[in-house]
């Protein structure tokens, strides 16, 4: 029995044991508990369609999914294809995908980002969870030029495949290795980028930023494992700064950071004291 035979099987059993119950929520407008459900994880929004017909079609009209591929590999691409196949809004908001097996799901993951990206996401979120498989993100990603949020975790980055991303505003890496190269071609591929987060981040040496629209910079643990590693920043519209957390051989030098209205440094130190 595949997922969607699941699915149908459960709501008909539960459907005739809560309709005559008492359900102020779903006197709701579609609007509002279509809300309520992009709030909670798409597998149980999935299941709100057992409560009552009147939820029974709810989730096919959701515009934000969140989809972590942990347990059995082919119920898993059963329950994305079936939710992502029977999903009729036409713009998707939010797209959240985490995975502890990149490599077994590359496939895969690369098909639901390609339709995510074909209903104009805005908000993505893409993550592997397993430092041993990184995730190459696909190139059809490069030129989403609805994309507004981006976070993406333990992926890698073609240097060769130029960086679209006209409307995004604002970017978190966590986990990389990006070289100068990468920096660049990022940095040049979104005109109108304004926050840009760097979480346990490594490689590049020179950080560029020349547009007038980028206004904070987050640069959180560096990642390295070499001793000593210097960064130059070159920001002259930067308003913003925060360095933070373990820099252990880690020198950072502001070439020119002008426009700087706030700065926060953090850093940990540990104290060895002889007894």
């Amino acid at each position: 029995m595949d997922f969607g035979e699941k699915i149908a099987m459960d709501s008909g059993e539960n459907i005739e044991e809560t309709t005559t119950a008492v359900d102020r929520i779903s006197q709701l407008s579609d609007d509002l508990l279509l809300h309520i459900l992009s709030l909670m994880p798409t597998e149980a929004a999935l299941v709100t369609s057992a409560l009552s017909k009147r939820w029974r079609y709810l989730w096919k009209s959701l515009d934000s999914f969140s989809f972590s591929t942990f347990g059995n590999y082919e119920w898993y691409v059963s329950y994305v294809d079936y939710v992502l196949g029977h999903s009729v809004s036409p713009k998707i908001k939010k797209f959240q995908l985490d995975s502890n097996e990149p490599d077994a799901y590359k496939s895969d993951m690369d098909r639901w980002l390609s339709f995510a990206i074909e209903k104009k996401v805005e908000n993505l979120k893409i993550q592997s969870v397993s430092e041993e498989e990184v995730y190459a993100l696909p190139e059809c990603l490069y030129t989403c030029s609805s994309l507004i949020t981006l976070v993406v975790g333990f992926c890698s980055f073609d240097a060769n495949v130029a960086v679209a991303w006209k409307s995004l505003k604002s970017i978190k890496l966590k986990w990389m290795v990006l070289s100068n190269d990468h920096i660049v071609n990022l940095l040049s591929g979104c005109p109108i980028l304004e926050t840009m987060e760097l979480f346990r981040f490594k490689g590049f040496s020179r950080l560029e930023i020349r547009s007038s629209k980028l206004k904070r910079l987050n640069l959180i643990a560096y990642n390295d494992d070499e001793l000593d590693h210097s960064l130059e920043i070159v920001a002259p519209y930067l308003q913003h700064l925060e360095i933070c957390e373990s820099l252990y051989g880690f020198k950072c030098r502001l070439v020119d950071v002008s426009s700087l209205v706030n700065a926060k440094l953090t850093f940990e130190i540990t104290c060895i004291k002889d007894i």
